[in-house]
């Protein structure tokens, strides 16, 4: 014990691997079960990462909370919860390759998804409710049925019962 520190070392002390003083632990790296016992935070110079009663919280460089995952307060009631996970201000972006338009997003402003040549092929959004779609709309009564409507580039069909068309209005009037 050197000031108040308890130091390890694997080489005769030309380094240390393990520092204990009275600020916490200095490792490289800790292993095995590591028990904080009401609050687990992590931080760096980007923001703070906080695990507490069954909720992980992730802040921002400025404090503010940006993603609640577990048991987070609901915005009608702070003291009724749910479960999952909310994001403030941010978006869940799924992609299917590195490029920005391929995959799905779904931020407050709405929902697009784009197909493997990077067009917007459906598009929600949250302000006026307004739906965009590129390509076609099937409504069938099951998967594997005729009986439903499609619109498409041709126009409108809706088929009857027994999988006919029943009505069609196309680009002709």
């Amino acid at each position: 014990i050197n000031m108040a520190q308890l130091l390890i070392t694997k080489n005769g002390g030309n380094s240390v691997e393990v520092a204990i003083s009275a600020e916490g632990v200095h490792a490289e790296k800790l292993v095995g079960r590591i028990v904080l016992s009401t609050k687990l935070w992590v931080e760096d110079e980007k923001g703070v990462v906080t695990i507490q009663s069954g909720l992980q919280t992730i802040f921002d460089q400025n404090g503010v909370p940006r993603v609640y995952l577990g048991r987070y307060p609901t915005f009608a009631n702070p003291n009724q919860f749910d479960y999952g996970l909310r994001i403030v201000n941010g978006s869940f972006d799924i992609r299917t390759s590195s490029s920005t338009n391929r995959g799905v997003v779904i931020t407050g402003e709405g929902i697009s998804s784009f197909n493997s040549n990077s067009v917007r092929t459906f598009n929600v959004d949250a302000q006026t409710g307004k739906v965009s779609i590129v390509g076609s709309l099937d409504i069938r009564s099951s998967p594997d049925s005729y009986r439903g409507t499609v619109i498409d580039n041709s126009g409108l069909t809706i088929y009857g019962n027994s999988g006919q068309i029943a009505f069609r209005a196309d680009h002709f009037g």
